[in-house]
């Protein structure tokens, strides 16, 4: 029984998994086309694959590409690189189409990340792209190789199994 709930439990816990991709800033110089992320609903340890359709009004010959992430709130450094280094450059007129592909992390929480295109002083943005990535925690995990103390008691005549630490399952 506690198996079967467990399962039914990581089950629930991978259907609250999502992915978004948005533009992040509307007034970028690059006009976003079209945005899409496989699968919608990411399992971690597999990939997910964010596919971009942009349009590029003026060649571009340099630049700076920043990466920010934070997680549950809590931001890492961001990092700032050579546009060209990313890019390959110069970033030709016209439409592009693009994919971009990543294992997702075996963590739970929410993970926001953008990523940026500008000119060399950081003045005019090219491009934005915010990924928000929502992981549940998978109980299964934390049950495994755990040795739990069980204790039984009764409520409004429901039997509950009380599983250390602050687990409860209503049977």
């Amino acid at each position: 029984m506690l198996t079967l709930l467990l399962s039914m439990l990581a089950l629930y816990a991978a259907a609250q998994n999502s992915v978004q991709v948005s533009n992040c800033d509307p007034n970028s110089v690059f006009n976003v086309v079209d945005l899409s992320v496989t699968p919608t609903v990411p399992v971690k340890n597999e990939n997910i694959t964010v596919h971009t359709v942009y349009t590029v009004p003026a060649e571009v010959s340099a630049g700076v590409s920043s990466f920010s992430c934070s997680f549950n709130g809590i931001p890492f450094t961001p990092t700032v690189d050579d546009l060209c280094k990313e890019t390959g450059c110069p970033i030709s007129v016209g439409e592009h189409d693009e994919y971009s592909s990543v294992t997702v992390p075996n963590i739970g929480g929410k993970i926001v990340c953008d990523m940026k295109w500008m000119d060399s002083d950081q003045s005019v943005m090219f491009l934005c792209l915010r990924t928000t990535l929502k992981l549940a925690s998978s109980l299964r995990g934390r049950f495994e190789n755990m040795d739990l103390e069980r204790t039984k008691f009764y409520s409004n005549s429901t039997e509950v199994v009380a599983y250390e630490p602050n687990v409860c399952l209503a049977l």
